[in-house]
C-alpha cells in the first residue's frame, strides 16, 4: 500500500482512514481501508479553494472558509452535498451533534446549521471581552459535551449554550 503526493490525514469514516490531497482546487480524497489495506482514490466533484479548512465529523467532510462559507462533502464519492453561508467570519474548527453543525468566530459569534441541508437554523451574536485576540486568525475549537456547547472567544474567555434551546 503506497499513497503518492502530499496528503493530510483528516480523520476516519466507515472503517477507512481519510486523507486529503494538499494542493490544487480539484483535490482528491484517499480512502484506506484499515482491515483490508485497500486504497481508493476519490476526486472531489467540485473545486474546493485552497483557503478552506477541512474537518471530518460524523463521516462527512466539511470545508470552512474565512468568509463564513461552509461546504459539506461525502468522502466516499467526493460529491458536494450542500454549500451554505454560516454568517460566521473566520470560523474555527466546527463540531457537530446528531442534527447540527456548529461554528464560531474569534469573537464568539455562533451559528448552528442543519447537517442535512446546510440551512442556518440559529445564530448568537459575538461577545466583546475587550481583548485583541478575537480580531485576527480564526476561532478556537468548540467543545460539545452532551447538550452543552462551550464556545471560546477573545482572550481566555468561554461561554456555554444549551443546544436544545438554540
Amino acid at each position: 500500500m503506497q499513497v503518492k503526493g502530499g496528503q493530510d490525514v483528516v480523520g476516519q469514516a466507515d472503517g477507512r482512514l481519510v486523507a486529503l490531497g494538499t494542493t490544487g482546487p480539484h483535490r482528491t480524497l484517499t480512502l484506506i481501508n484499515a482491515a483490508s489495506h485497500v486504497v481508493t482514490t476519490v476526486r472531489l466533484s467540485q473545486a474546493q479553494p485552497e483557503g478552506g479548512t477541512p474537518t471530518l465529523l460524523n463521516g462527512r467532510l466539511y470545508f470552512t472558509f474565512p468568509s463564513g462559507s461552509v461546504r459539506a462533502i461525502a468522502p466516499d464519492s467526493g460529491r458536494q452535498i450542500w454549500q451554505s453561508n454560516s454568517t460566521v467570519e473566520s470560523p474555527g474548527p466546527p463540531t457537530a451533534s446528531a442534527a447540527r453543525l456548529y461554528l464560531a468566530s474569534p469573537t464568539g459569534r455562533l451559528a448552528a446549521l442543519n447537517l442535512r441541508t446546510g440551512t442556518v437554523e440559529a445564530t448568537l451574536q459575538g461577545r466583546d471581552d475587550g481583548g485583541t485576540a478575537g480580531s485576527t486568525g480564526s476561532g478556537a475549537p468548540l467543545t460539545l459535551v452532551g447538550d452543552a456547547l462551550y464556545v471560546p472567544y477573545g482572550i481566555r474567555s468561554v461561554y456555554t449554550v444549551d443546544v436544545r434551546t438554540l
